[in-house]
């Protein structure tokens, strides 16, 4: 594979990437925290609690839009001791060591979906020509924050994390597209989390500019400045980690990997009317404004799913929010002889959730069984009785689960070890799929290969990639909308179950 770099802007990310490989052994690789719950910034004034924020290595304030809800980013950002990246000198693809044979099927069918002219651009029917090359520019935007990186400091900048395993899953996975085959240019840059660096590279910088694709940025607020500029040059722009809806307007350059709001709640309620009749579910919040919102997109996605909207609602069941939640009404909506089913569509509050738990706990014993429907942010609750999600059949929506016993993962986690001598976070699983799948999509389909990715289901390592467009229309016209965005849809659905987290049937 041909891969030129472009390091003008990051060439602390050589030095940090060359220091961590020579001493990987020494004391540098001292453990940061572990992380917490990390939000995405979204605008708003309605807080939600503090939680750890990777790019500013401080417990920020939550904001969540009541009337706007698929803001809400879903997954841990990881924490845990940087991989050594090493640079290579010639390629930025990394080593030639042996490739893991992990995540994702063979390489997709190569035909185009419509003809091939001299030129080299494939009709499409959304009449965007995509343009075959022999290789593409691809331009990752990462907030290494090299700009805080000393050569002195005795341990890897805590907010690095992210960018270093992520792009230690990338260089991976470029690895295995070379093995195939595909030729692409890589330009790393660095957005050092800032709207003001994003912006100068975006003006200013020509491996953007030039550039056939462009994965990331990370932050929603820089997502945003990207994804304008892309849909003003036409350049797909693959948002890796941000799960904003509202980033860009009818923007059919943007490809969304991380499922908004919207999508978990959809995922959710079609798993429990695939259960559960709708007079056994109740839904569940606390009487805050951004919570009681949720309700509404429960229901609408119970009218969605059947196909009407003359259905019987699910129960509604809203809780004072007082600080303290002692002897909560749970009695009143529990079903005799049969299973009740709480949705409960909060994260914010881990007092809350863990006093609602045990008070069903309690209550259930009078009668008959109950299965509870939570949030991933769930699943990193430090001070929950995990004895409760065993025995009221907890399960919850998550973008991201690894299976670590399948011969893929394996693979996968034994190659990221030789090579760096760390562990793979979850940052690295998310870098290694998304270079691997969308590597293969731009070789296959070409410059505009978005329009093709509803063809080109793919199970990768810690997700299925299942794109679809996500349109900008008004329930029930008839008029062709545009296509607001590419989105990932689909979400795991997990039980705890002996004590462990599984995919629920």
């Amino acid at each position: 594979m041909k891969n030129t770099k472009n390091y003008g802007n990051i060439s602390s990310i050589i030095a940090l990437c060359s220091v961590v490989f020579l001493f990987a052994s020494c004391d540098l690789f001292k453990s940061v925290p572990k992380a917490e719950t990390v939000y995405d910034e979204v605008p708003g004034e309605i807080k939600g609690g503090k939680v750890y924020n990777p790019e500013t290595g401080q417990e920020e304030d939550v904001d969540y839009i009541p009337t706007d809800l698929d803001t809400i980013n879903w997954r841990k950002n990881p924490a845990s001791d940087a991989p050594p990246i090493k640079t290579d000198g010639q390629n930025n693809g990394g080593t030639s060591e042996n490739n893991p044979d992990t995540g994702g099927d063979t390489n997709p069918d190569t035909t185009n979906g419509g003809t091939t002219d001299t030129a080299g651009q494939t009709s499409t029917p959304s009449g965007i020509p995509t343009t075959m090359k022999s290789s593409y520019n691809v331009a990752m935007m990462l907030p290494f924050v090299t700009n805080k990186f000393s050569s002195f400091d005795s341990e890897i900048y805590a907010k690095s994390e992210w960018a270093i395993q992520y792009y230690g899953g990338a260089k991976i996975a470029l690895d295995r597209l070379r093995s195939e085959g595909i030729n692409l240019n890589i330009n790393v840059l660095d957005t050092q989390g800032s709207e003001g660096k994003v912006n100068t590279e975006i003006s200013n910088n020509p491996a953007v500019q030039n550039a056939d694709l462009i994965i990331g940025p990370y932050r929603s607020v820089n997502v945003r400045q990207v994804a304008e500029y892309a849909k003003n040059r036409q350049i797909p722009v693959v948002s890796p980690y941000s799960a904003a809806s509202n980033v860009s307007n009818d923007n059919p350059f943007l490809v969304q990997v991380n499922p908004s709001l919207n999508t978990h709640i959809e995922k959710i309620t079609e798993h429990a009317l695939s259960k559960f009749n709708a007079d056994q579910i109740v839904l569940v919040v606390r009487d805050k404004a951004e919570e009681k919102a949720r309700l509404a997109l429960f229901q609408n996605a119970h009218k969605a799913i059947e196909k009407s909207d003359d259905v019987k609602p699910f129960r509604e069941f809203i809780i004072e929010d007082d600080g303290k939640y002692d002897e909560l009404a749970i009695r009143d909506y529990m079903i005799n002889g049969g299973t009740t089913v709480f949705i409960v569509p909060t994260w914010a509050n881990e007092v809350f959730v863990n006093s609602f738990l045990r008070q069903v706990e309690i209550t259930r014993k009078s009668y008959d069984k109950v299965t509870i429907y939570g949030m991933p942010q769930w699943m990193e609750y430090a001070n929950t009785d995990y004895t409760y999600f065993e025995k009221l059949d907890v399960h919850v929506s998550n973008s991201f689960f690894v299976n670590k016993n399948t011969d893929n993962t394996r693979t996968f986690r034994k190659s990221f070890y030789d090579r760096y001598g760390k562990r793979a976070e979850d940052a690295a699983y998310l870098g290694y799929d998304v270079m691997l799948y969308f590597g293969r999509q731009i070789h296959n389909r070409g410059t505009q290969f978005q329009q093709f990715l509803p063809e080109n289901t793919s199970d990768m390592l810690h997700a299925k990639f299942m794109f679809e467009p996500v349109f900008d229309a008004a329930p029930g016209t008839d008029a062709a909308a545009p296509v607001e965005r590419y989105e990932n849809r689909f979400v795991h659905l997990l039980e705890f179950q002996d004590y462990q987290w599984k995919t629920a049937d």
